[in-house]
């Protein structure tokens, strides 16, 4: 996902290609905290749903 970042670049009608995003909408497939940790250190905003397998699941108890 990092190298995929780092190699885009938008096409401008006029001016430079864009190279630096300002927001990121990735797959649920990619919710990992190491993925948003090298990606909010590059200042990017990760947009990302939560994935329902990473999810904190509760804690049922002591059973009756």
């Amino acid at each position: 996902m990092v190298e995929v970042v780092a190699g885009i670049r938008v096409e401008c009608e006029i001016g430079r290609p864009i190279d630096r995003l300002r927001e990121i909408y990735a797959d649920p497939a990619y919710d990992s905290m190491r993925i948003k940790v090298i990606l909010k250190a590059r200042r990017y905003k990760v947009n990302t749903t939560v994935n329902p397998t990473s999810r904190p699941k509760p804690n049922p108890g002591r059973l009756p």
